[in-house]
């Protein structure tokens, strides 16, 4: 398995602290859906994963298994027919690419500093971050293709929470307690 860092990505669906049963495996699992700019490059993650193909099925690619999966899915895909037409909610946007990344074992997650995270409240979707990933090719159950597997996390800075809700610190100022707001002054003197 080859080990490579992500390009920074806008962070959707985050189960990292606690994991979640997947549907389509029947396993509990931590994951993240990493949403890329259109404009990222994402050449070293597909290089690694072709090596990992050919490493798995040789380099005659007629001997390969018919339909290989791909993790690289066209954010087109999650488009939305509204008033008869197709609209990608945002961050979405036409041309970008999202991993799905999962792993039975928790991921780290740190900040910038690579102070550990522990707070999920901090680490939310609509964040930016970078990943470590093992890219790995599979052959099961009449599956063929290559994935990458979630390894840890760097959150690289905040960014608008998706899904509409907003954070405690966007919605209100500080209060001053009542003692702060007291006066010294001795009324009974």
């Amino acid at each position: 398995m080859s080990t490579i860092n992500t390009p920074t990505f806008r962070v959707s669906y985050p189960n990292v602290f606690e994991a979640k049963m997947n549907d389509l495996s029947n396993q509990m699992e931590f994951s993240l859906e990493a949403i890329f700019d259109k404009d990222a490059d994402l050449t070293p993650l597909k290089e690694v994963a072709q090596k990992a193909l050919t490493d798995k099925f040789g380099h005659d690619k007629t001997t390969w298994p018919q339909g290989l999966r791909t993790p690289f899915k066209k954010q087109e895909m999650k488009a939305k027919t509204v008033n008869g037409k197709q609209v990608l909610p945002p961050p979405y946007e036409e041309g970008g690419i999202y991993l799905n990344l999962r792993n039975k074992q928790r991921p780290s997650v740190v900040d910038r500093g690579l102070n550990v995270i522990i707070d999920p409240s901090d680490f939310y979707a609509g964040c930016y971050a970078i990943a470590s990933v093992n890219v790995y090719a599979y052959s099961k159950g009449g599956n063929s293709g290559v994935n990458f597997s979630l390894s840890n996390i760097q959150k690289v800075k905040d960014g608008d929470p998706l899904g509409g809700k907003t954070r405690p610190e966007d919605d209100f100022i500080a209060v001053a307690t009542e003692k702060e707001t007291s006066s010294s002054v001795d009324l009974f003197e």
